[in-house]
């Protein structure tokens, strides 16, 4: 593991403690820096003969080492390869996939989500190939974490694991996410990270299957503007406003079938449901973006208005989403409001 003092990343250690099962007790072994370098960002991985290997962040996060472990994995024996010198890349995870070995890593800019990259080899000493691009821009907003060999009767597939670190909204350490993805693989050196909103995972046959969507966009009728969530904002409970239409995930919404004839309206960039604040039925009370769960004031009726629009009705409340005071202007803010028909009350849906 991956040890600091509480104040920086000056001490930059590798850290050991042993357990006999995964969820413990442990017991401390012990820190220090492998072969006398710096060690941030970490992984293990075991080979298929046993062999035990750990990645770190060396050299200020610019080099990925990889150190052979001794027989029962608690300390460094040698170093196999350094082979990205100066890529400034962190966040490593390694594994095997039908003898290629894919080292998957992420740029270091801090708390921010960033480009995920990945290289390939048949061996671990030598034959790295560059980096290459995976996912979007952001690895959908997350940092590699970990890849997850799901193997059973139906074969292996691999599960991508990152992490959404709240330090990018300004949040704690303890209010952030993560985001689980299937990885595809066209060829056999070439990785795949599509977004999905729902995952289904079968242990017993080794499958992840995919699920939601599609995504679409919400335009007021009255101003042509759409619902956003502004500045692609992290926070629960960021009020939601409309803004010209830009394409931008924090403009994209699934419409989630709860049952009953309501949906849920989740969004793209952060996973949260669109809600009326503190389930108020006043008129006048915001709509927010939230954790989702199982509340009414999360639950929308969809209704035709009969001209390629539709009108949003809250379940708890019976009122409509409305864009207040009947405003054309970038950032007016999204209510409820007591359902009238009028056009800053009805939206087209475009899915994207």
């Amino acid at each position: 593991m991956h040890k600091e003092n509480d104040q920086d990343y000056s001490q930059a250690r590798a850290a050991v403690a042993v357990s006999d099962t995964v969820d413990g007790d442990y017991s401390w072994q012990g820190s220090f820096r492998p072969l006398g370098n710096m060690s941030r960002d970490i992984t293990v991985f075991v080979d298929d003969d046993g062999t035990g290997y750990m990645v770190s962040a060396a050299n200020e996060n610019l080099d990925l080492h990889i150190y052979r472990l001794n027989e029962d994995y608690t300390a460094v024996e040698s170093l196999v390869a350094n082979p990205w010198p100066g890529g400034h890349r962190e966040a490593p995870a390694l594994f095997k996939r039908d003898g290629v070995y894919f080292m998957l890593t992420s740029g270091a800019t801090g708390w921010d989500p960033n480009q995920q990259q990945y290289a390939t080899s048949t061996s671990l000493a030598s034959g790295w190939s560059g980096m290459r691009n995976v996912g979007d821009s952001t690895a959908h907003g997350s940092q590699t974490a970990w890849v997850l060999p799901i193997r059973g009767t139906g074969g292996a597939s691999y599960l991508y694991l990152g992490d959404r670190w709240a330090g990018a909204w300004g949040g704690p350490v303890n209010d952030s996410r993560y985001v689980w993805l299937p990885l595809r693989f066209p060829d056999d050196r070439t990785i795949r990270m599509d977004w999905a909103p729902e995952l289904t995972v079968d242990t017993a046959a080794g499958t992840v299957g995919t699920g939601g969507g599609p995504y679409e966009t919400l335009t007021a009728r009255h101003s042509g503007k759409c619902v956003d969530v502004p500045a692609r904002s992290q926070l629960a409970d960021e009020q939601l406003a409309q803004y010209p239409c830009n394409g931008g995930d924090n403009q994209r919404f699934w419409l989630e079938d709860v049952g009953g004839d309501y949906v849920r309206l989740v969004t793209r960039h952060s996973s949260m449901c669109l809600a009326v604040t503190g389930a108020a039925t006043r008129d006048g009370a915001a709509v927010v973006q939230q954790r989702c769960g199982s509340g009414q004031e999360q639950q929308w009726r969809v209704s035709d208005s009969g001209d390629g629009h539709v009108i949003f009705t809250a379940r708890h409340s019976g009122k409509c989403l409305d864009v207040s005071d009947e405003s054309t202007a970038d950032g007016a803010d999204l209510i409820q409001y007591t359902c009238s028909g009028v056009a800053w009350q009805r939206f087209r849906r475009a899915e994207v």
